[in-house]
């Protein structure tokens, strides 16, 4: 995953191609156990699908601009630039859903 320090930035790299962002944040028990899922999830159009991720603790502009209400989060931007947020721990399987229906 490549890291990102602004929503901003995460727009200006993903630009053309569809991304997620992982919102995370040091020491979050359930960052870390969603990070687990997001590395064992299979993605659909996965060798289109870029990763991002950001930390709140370097960035903590990014819940304002996102208007995030906790973390983990999933922001995935599709190939057009549509935004869609998924806030919370989730299984695989439903962030394979939320992928495949943003896409």
């Amino acid at each position: 995953m490549e890291r990102v320090h602004s929503f901003q930035e995460f727009l200006e790299r993903s630009k053309g191609f569809p991304a997620l962002l992982f919102v995370k944040e040091k020491n979050c028990p359930y960052c870390k156990a969603a990070e687990e899922v997001l590395g064992g999830a299979f993605y659909p159009d996965s060798e289109n699908l870029r990763l991002f991720e950001a930390l709140i603790d370097d960035s903590p502009r990014l819940t304002v601009d996102l208007g995030l209400t906790g973390v983990p989060a999933f922001v995935l931007k599709n190939s057009k630039g549509r935004i869609k947020i998924k806030v919370g721990l989730c299984k695989a399987i439903e962030l394979q859903e939320f992928i495949a229906g943003a896409l």
